[in-house]
Formats: structure tokens, sequence, C-alpha cells
């Protein structure tokens, strides 16, 4: 029994591990078979592991606005249709929500400042696009350089050479401009 209590102190433990360390001895000298069961690891599946209830969350969190939060999770379980089709009679703690959330890939993150957003879809500007822009760009058609797909034959040059061609500078939607951050914001589904 000294030996085992030495074997205890070593290891920062109490006079109740060498107790278990003797008994476990004796039971492996008894039976050969009979190993201490290290229960570490095997620990219950997450009811997130169903991918049912992980889509159901998802699509509630979606619903629920740009701005999330894991309450919002322990809200939607703590219904009573969830707690049925759960079969749970509590809900979940908010820190496992929060493990949830992780799990679900949402992470903090902010809203970047200056930001430009691009209405290219309203209703607005799509009738602007048909009923302005693209007449007014049919009508200078005959003016606008034509070009192959090999880039230096310029298909107006041998027609017409003494006619002053209109360009149009065209560009895609982004707009960057100069030293506006240095911090780059870690983009995310929402805020946790």
């Amino acid at each position: 029994m000294a030996a085992l209590k030495q074997t205890a102190h070593t290891l920062r433990k109490g006079n109740y591990l060498a107790q278990n360390l003797r008994k476990w001895g004796c039971a492996f000298i008894i039976d050969r078979k009979d190993l201490p069961i290290n229960a570490s690891g095997q620990h219950n599946e997450s009811l997130l592991d169903d991918k049912f209830l992980a889509q159901e969350i998802n699509l509630h969190l979606q619903g629920v606005g740009k701005y999330v939060k894991a309450m919002d999770i322990v809200q939607f379980l703590d219904t009573p249709e969830m707690k049925e089709s759960l079969n749970c009679k509590t809900t979940i703690h908010l820190a496992t929500a929060q493990r949830w959330m992780h799990k679900l890939n949402y992470c903090w993150s902010t809203t970047p400042k200056g930001q430009y957003v691009d209405g290219h879809e309203h209703e607005d500007v799509v009738a602007y696009c048909q009923n302005e822009f693209l007449p007014a760009l049919i009508k200078i058609d005959a003016n606008l350089r034509k070009w192959t797909g090999d880039a230096t034959k310029d298909l107006n040059a041998a027609t017409i050479s003494n006619v002053q061609h209109t360009v149009v500078w065209y560009h895609n939607e982004l707009v960057f401009y100069a030293n506006v951050s240095a911090k780059v914001p870690k983009v995310g589904k929402g805020l946790v």
C-alpha cells in the first residue's frame, strides 16, 4: 500500500487513487482480462450531429435577420414544438448554444465601414438601364470602335477613317479607395 500511496503522490493525487490502484491490481491478478476502462473520449453524441436539426437551426437563424446570437437558438429549442420533436423536457444551456454557433460556422464579425453596396437589381436601376442607358448606347453604336478577337485589328479603321470615334469607358462594379482602412475585418455569417 505504501508503494501505491507513493505512486498516487507522484501523480499529485490522494489516497482515493491509491485505493483504486490496489483494487484494479487485485482484479487484474484474479482475471488478466479485467482491465480498467478509461471513459475519456466516449462522450454522448451532440443533438447538433442530426443534420436535419442543424438545418432547422440554420433556417431559423436566417429568418432572425442579420444579427443573430446564441440566445436565439436557446429560445428556438425552448418552443413546445421543438421540445416535442427532440423528445426533450428541458432546453439547452446558453454555453451549449454558443458552441453550436461555432460548430455551424457562425463567428464574430464587424460591418466594414464605408462599403459601397451596388443596387444594380433595384427596380429603379433596372428601369433606368432599360429605358435610358441602353437606348443611348444604341444611338452612339455607329461611332463606337469595334474590335475583332485579335486586339490589333480595328473593324472600323478600313471603312471609316476620318470619323471621330466615341470611346466608352467600361468598368466593373467594384470601387476601391486607397488607404481607407488598414484593418481588414473577418467576415462571417453574423454576430454570435
